[in-house]
This record gives C-alpha cells, sequence and structure tokens, in this order.
C-alpha cells in the first residue's frame, strides 16, 4: 500500500523497530501520540496497551488529509476524519479478541484462581466496552475492504457493514518450497 502513496504519512498506535524495521523503518513513522507507546516499551506486551487504544486511535488529527486509509485488525478503523475526507478500512480482520475469540485468550491465562477470576471480570467489562466502541467505529468509514471471504463475512456478522475483498499481497521472495 505504501508503494501505491510513497509520500503519505504512516501513523501506528504501537511502534517495535526490531519487528518490522524492514518494511517499516522509523524514519517513515509517525507515532500516535499517547500512553500505548510508553506502556509497550514497559511492558513489551501490547495486551496491557488495550483499554487506551481506542482514545489513542480517536485522539489522532486527521483534520488535514483528504484521504485517510487504515489498515486495521483491531483500532486503526476508529479514527475520526472530517466528513469530507474518504476514510477506507483494509481490515486484516475485525477484533478476533473482542469477537469470534473472546473466550480463548481467556483459557492461556497462568493465573491462580483466585487471581484469574479478578482478572476475568475486569476483562469481561473492559471487553464488553470496548465491543460497543468498535462496532461504533466501524460505522465511520466510507468504504470497507476485507482481506479475505472469512473477513468479509466477520464484517458483516459484527459491523453489518459490506465490504469489497481484496486478498493481501504475499512477498513469494521470503518463501521457500
Amino acid at each position: 500500500m505504501l508503494s501505491l502513496y510513497p509520500e503519505a504519512d504512516l501513523f501506528t498506535l504501537i511502534y517495535n523497530e526490531d519487528k518490522v524495521k524492514k518494511l517499516f523503518p522509523a524514519s517513515r513513522i509517525k507515532k500516535v501520540p499517547s500512553l500505548t507507546q510508553f506502556i509497550y516499551k514497559l511492558t513489551k506486551n501490547q495486551r496491557f496497551c488495550l483499554p487506551f487504544m481506542a482514545r489513542a486511535i480517536e485522539s489522532l488529527d486527521l483534520s488535514q488529509y483528504d484521504l485517510v486509509i487504515s489498515s486495521s485488525s483491531g483500532f486503526a478503523h476508529g479514527a475520526i476524519t472530517k466528513p469530507e475526507t474518504l476514510f477506507v478500512v483494509y481490515y486484516h480482520s475485525p477484533a478476533r479478541y473482542l469477537w469470534d475469540w473472546t473466550f480463548e485468550g481467556r483459557k492461556d491465562m497462568n493465573y491462580s484462581t483466585f487471581f484469574k477470576k479478578i482478572i476475568l471480570v475486569f476483562l469481561g467489562y473492559i471487553f464488553h466496552n470496548l465491543r460497543i466502541w468498535d462496532y461504533m467505529a466501524s460505522q465511520r468509514h466510507d468504504t470497507a475492504i476485507a482481506a479475505s471471504k472469512q473477513i468479509q463475512l466477520r464484517i458483516s456478522k459484527y459491523y453489518k457493514r459490506p465490504s469489497e475483498v481484496i486478498y493481501p499481497s504475499v512477498y513469494t521472495d521470503e518463501f521457500e518450497i
């Protein structure tokens, strides 16, 4: 996508240069000013950032842009744009941990029973509110693009929105058979 818009600004809520510097060098990145990057640097775990990500993406000032393209698997579709801005979202998936996989992640928790119950109550409250936010955020964009037919079904089910399927490009040079 960046090759189509080589001069485009690139924003992210969390940036880990070690993982993505080959595709997204630090010189191209504009970090969203929020608690998320700070928390991620402290914990090295993006799960601890979840309660702050909705607010972080909404705080991003995109008022100078006439076109915004978000690549989203969690929160990027929640950006707020001007009414005249064309807002396109490429969905890798609606946030699986909020919707169809919400109970899978809870099974992996290795805590004592008492502590786990407290965390599950807290997570239930956070996830409930994030699902409400996620649905409302999905209504902001003008066009939805799904990464696959399966993702298209999830967008329809959870967001009640139509979408077009455009399969992601794959760098086949990186693979050997």
